[in-house]
């Protein structure tokens, strides 16, 4: 089976990708440049209260992902034929078209990358499933693993599998995933729970796909939120680190009725 892999440069894509490697032998990959792991995105702030908080919270992510996830990176893993690198400006380019026409995949993941356009889009096998770290509809676009924490829903902190389509994260879903909310979980911690949980799911997708089982697809509610790169301020950080010291979790934890079921759509896990 001809695997395509369309995904971004961070240690955390590489780990929940990794089952693919062991189970699919002809895979080619796309791969864009993302920001720095250990300083993140630049966001805008007012102040150095702002600025501190913003080196604290990825100081904070940047250890705790080296710990779970290394520092490896999947162009370790291919020769140069096999895979190009590209540029969020750069990812729906001609020679990004070539690269899929080329290889004419019969099955992609795609994970972390930029926004694909409608020609790339096209060119794309019917079976494309996206990993969104995220929990769509309720969590769609960026920085989706943070959100839940900051609207005192940590609970809603998950991975969502599903098709793609000319939105951003609203395409039909295959699964979604949530880790088990423990004591002294803070907003980084959950965040790698359920991206570890995700790798674990992704084995159970990848059998059913060999397997040629029946994939179940679930149309997405309207009722949803995007958030944009430009929707994070680093004074959203106060109340994570200032007001609950990054233990969230631990508050809805006091009174366990306090966390309300969710209904997910999810695969059988066997």
């Amino acid at each position: 089976m001809k695997t395509l892999i369309i995904c971004g440069s961070h240690p955390r894509h590489y780990f929940i990708l990794k089952p693919l490697f062991k189970e699919f032998k002809n895979i080619k990959c796309i791969m864009m440049k993302r920001e720095s792991v250990k300083f993140g995105p630049e966001y805008k702030y007012n102040n150095n209260f702002e600025k501190k908080l913003l080196k604290k919270h990825f100081n904070i992510r940047y250890k705790k992902e080296k710990k779970y996830f290394g520092i490896e990176n999947i162009s370790k893993k291919f020769l140069k034929e096999e895979i190009i690198f590209t540029k969020n400006s750069t990812l729906n380019s001609n020679k990004t078209l070539r690269f899929v026409e080329k290889f004419k995949p019969n099955l992609c993941f795609i994970m972390g990358s930029g926004i694909l356009k409608k020609k790339l889009m096209k060119k794309l096998p019917k079976l494309t499933i996206n990993i969104h770290l995220g929990l769509s509809p309720w969590y769609r676009g960026s920085a989706t693993l943070f959100w839940p924490s900051y609207n005192l829903e940590p609970w809603k902190t998950g991975v969502t599998f599903h098709k793609i389509d000319q939105n951003i994260d609203s395409g039909p879903i295959l699964h979604q995933c949530v880790p088990k909310l423990k004591k002294n979980m803070g907003v980084v911690d959950l965040s790698i729970s359920a991206i570890k949980k995700a790798r674990n799911d992704l084995r159970f997708i990848i059998k059913k796909i060999k397997r040629k089982k029946k994939l179940t697809f679930k149309p997405q509610s309207s009722n949803s939120r995007t958030y944009l790169t430009k929707t994070f301020r680093a004074v959203h950080l106060k109340l994570i680190y200032e007001f609950f010291d990054d233990k969230i979790v631990n508050y809805f934890l006091k009174e366990k009725k306090a966390i309300p079921k969710i209904n997910l759509v999810q695969i059988k896990l066997k």
